[in-house]
């Protein structure tokens, strides 16, 4: 961390290079800054996009987990906050209305066997 000397110094030595620079290289200075501020804008909404995509994928796949288990389709499902396994199942069918249901825990497994047995970690219920 500088002193507020050194802060000083540096801040006295931009000053000069700026009083004797011309007017065409502190328009491109400023040209400069605005297209490095354009760019971290950019950055931030692809960050933020991807952070919906995310959430979004998440929301899908724990509709599908909800939808089999409910419908008891055989398959093997775990689900945590950080990403979901579904293997068999199916996607809900969402005619002629979008399918309901929620899985209201974070972490949970559960299991359907053909013969329509369930076991699962989750205790509560679908209903949204």
């Amino acid at each position: 961390m500088k002193t507020e000397q050194e802060r000083q110094e540096i801040i006295d030595a931009i000053n000069t290079i700026l009083k004797h620079s011309h007017d065409s290289t502190l328009n491109e200075i400023h040209a400069l800054l605005k297209r490095i501020e354009v760019e971290e804008d950019v950055k931030d909404l692809r960050a933020d996009r991807a952070a919906k995509n995310d959430i979004n994928n998440r929301l899908v796949n724990l509709r599908a987990i909800t939808y089999s288990m409910d419908l008891l389709i055989p398959g093997f499902y775990f689900w945590c906050p950080y990403f979901t396994i579904r293997i068999g199942g199916a996607i809900p069918d969402d005619n002629p209305y979008k399918y309901p249901g929620k899985i209201h825990s974070s972490t949970g497994f559960g299991i359907v066997l053909p013969g329509y047995k369930i076991f699962t970690s989750y205790q509560g219920h679908y209903d949204a």
